[in-house]
């Protein structure tokens, strides 16, 4: 396969899987939030299953980097971009985007309601920023070294901790543009700087990717939990931590984090491993001729 075939598949997985996971995730977490919180302790099997699919896409788009890094780069970017206009476009007097956005949140459970509460929670630039990271450090030609397996898993546990103060912060955000309509950007530059603490964190994937299956798997099974669990729950089991994420787990933030570096990780190995070819086995000559050493 030629490296132009594989940069159009790289493109056309990343954005096209990415796209139907967000619009899925962004519809299933945000009917389960309305549900949730009409205190309906028994949500739909259905919208779980849009959350869940979703994440799975989103996996799937990770791993197109077993074609390229193309097609990551490029989705991460426009997601990153995206999060950032959303982040900071003004609200005194209001954009003509955020506008339009909250005309079509305005339907119940529709996918622009999780767009525009998960965008303003900081999930946009969280995801386009790993994406953008995990697929300028992947690395071709030659497999990962066994001593960077304790490095990349102790730092996959710092991932954590990032995504962790990312969301913070990005709760923080939420409260000050969405329910104060505040027109102050200090909670948006402690997003940026929490993602970009998230980017720092991945530093480790250019010379293995355990530390992303680490943190993509703790990740996806708290977002699992957290997505199951009611609020009401939440707030009773461990206090400290639903105020500091709020309802990211039931938008479904915190397991689409973790499928993207799930997905990345999976990309990367592959692609390392297809990069390198096998060792050439010497030919013995032909019997009757002298053998050359």
């Amino acid at each position: 396969m030629s490296s132009f075939v594989r940069r159009v598949l790289s493109l056309l997985l990343a954005l096209g899987a990415t796209t139907a996971g967000l619009l899925l995730a962004w519809t299933g977490g945000a009917r389960l939030y309305l549900k949730l919180a009409r205190f309906d302790n028994v949500p739909s099997i259905a919208d779980w299953a849009l959350l869940v699919v979703g994440a799975v896409l989103i996996v799937a788009a990770g791993a197109s980097l077993a074609f390229s890094r193309l097609g990551v780069v490029v989705t991460g970017a426009l997601l990153l971009l995206l999060g950032l206009v959303i982040m900071f476009a003004p609200l005194r007097p209001i954009s003509p985007l955020i506008q339009g956005l909250f005309a079509l949140s305005a339907t119940p459970g529709s996918p622009a309601l999780g767009l525009v509460t998960t965008a303003s929670m900081g999930l946009l630039t969280a995801l386009g920023a790993i994406l953008i990271t995990m697929g300028l450090l992947t690395r071709r030609g030659r497999p990962a070294s066994s001593r960077a397996t304790l490095p990349s898993v102790l730092t996959g546990l710092i991932t954590v901790g990032c995504v962790w103060l990312t969301s913070a912060a990005g709760l923080r955000l939420y409260e000050s543009r969405l329910r104060l309509m505040s027109p102050e950007i200090v909670p948006g530059l402690l997003v940026i700087a929490a993602t970009l603490a998230l980017a720092a964190s991945l530093i480790t994937h250019r010379f293995s990717a355990v530390g992303g299956f680490v943190a993509g798997g703790i990740l996806t099974v708290a977002g699992l939990l957290l997505a199951l669990i009611p609020p009401v729950t939440q707030m009773r089991a461990w206090p400290g931590i639903y105020q500091s994420l709020g309802a990211q787990g039931v938008y479904g933030i915190p397991l689409v984090i973790g499928a993207a570096l799930i997905g990345c990780s999976l990309g990367a190995t592959l692609a390392s491993r297809r990069s390198v070819a096998p060792a050439a086995t010497p030919v013995a000559p032909p019997y009757g001729q002298p053998q050359r050493w």
